[in-house]
């Protein structure tokens, strides 16, 4: 029997990844003909996107359409279950275990989705019930990330276009510490020097107070533990720009092209099979 009428829950206003699958995944159930009803979280986050990069289809579907399952997009201790329905929960966190309360929340809800096997093999080793939990990953919109987009301009602190690097590479995480971007930026500092043709590109999203100054510290201090200076690396470049989904896949094109494969001046350089656009 095919699923007809939804209720889905989830934050959709936003940058952050949530947002983003709550409006794929809604957009996606459109096509196949479900009938919707979308629930925001108010409280997920501070970070929203402008009224008009929000889409005011979304904010449309808040009718009862008589659904009996409900799907929220959030993190365990969020979700609001719905007396008499179905509810299901999709969710997804980066580690080899999960808080025991989370176990506990996820045990009281009818059915949990994760988007990898290792984040189900995160909550099995945590003590969830194996017959409560499937996997259902997360897709590419080749139509939309396939390299048509036209690249997003990108002008660094001296006025220069990123375009100039032969090799971009591409992060785009929420600034956190199991995202690890010092990690990553600890091996650009020990990969890297100044005479490299590269460029990393960070889209850093900063949705909490004190993040960025976090961030600087961070910075200033892995510069002491590496013994080496940012200006002796390779550049980096951070944007903080909230970008709307129309927007992402101009930035995903400043990237080095994944299919590209080039040679220096004196033949094949250790940059020519540049590496992916990384996105976590």
């Amino acid at each position: 029997m095919s699923l007809q009428r939804l209720l889905v829950r989830g934050p959709f206003r936003g940058p952050t990844g949530y947002d983003h699958h709550t409006r794929e995944f809604v957009r996606e159930l459109n096509r196949q003909g479900v009938a919707v009803q979308l629930v925001d979280v108010p409280e997920w986050g501070p970070a929203r996107f402008a009224p008009e990069h929000q889409g005011p289809w979304f904010a449309s579907l808040d009718r009862d359409v008589g659904a009996d399952v409900a799907l929220h997009f959030t993190m365990p201790p969020q979700v609001v279950p719905y007396e008499g329905m179905v509810n299901v929960n999709y969710t997804m966190f980066e580690a080899t275990h999960v808080h025991p309360s989370w176990i506990g929340h996820n045990s009281r809800h009818d059915l949990v989705v994760v988007p990898t096997e290792s984040s189900r093999e995160a909550w099995l080793a945590s003590g969830f019930d194996p017959g409560k939990i499937r996997v259902s990953p997360l897709g590419i919109d080749p139509a939309r990330f396939g390299g048509a987009a036209v690249p997003r301009a990108i002008a660094t602190a001296d006025g220069e276009s990123l375009s100039r690097h032969r090799v971009r590479l591409l992060n785009i995480s929420e600034l956190s510490p199991r995202k690890n971007q010092v990690g990553l930026l600890r091996a650009w500092l020990r990969a890297t020097t100044r005479q490299d043709d590269a460029v990393l590109l960070l889209k850093l999203g900063l949705y909490l107070a004190g993040w960025r100054e976090d961030w600087d510290d961070a910075v200033v201090r892995l510069q002491h533990e590496v013994g080496k200076r940012l200006q002796e690396a390779a550049p980096i470049h951070v944007v903080h720009d909230l970008l709307a989904d129309d927007e992402m896949p101009g930035l995903y094109a400043a990237a080095t092209p994944t299919s590209a494969s080039r040679t220096g001046k004196g033949g094949t350089s250790r940059w020519s099979k540049p590496p992916p656009p990384a996105c976590a």
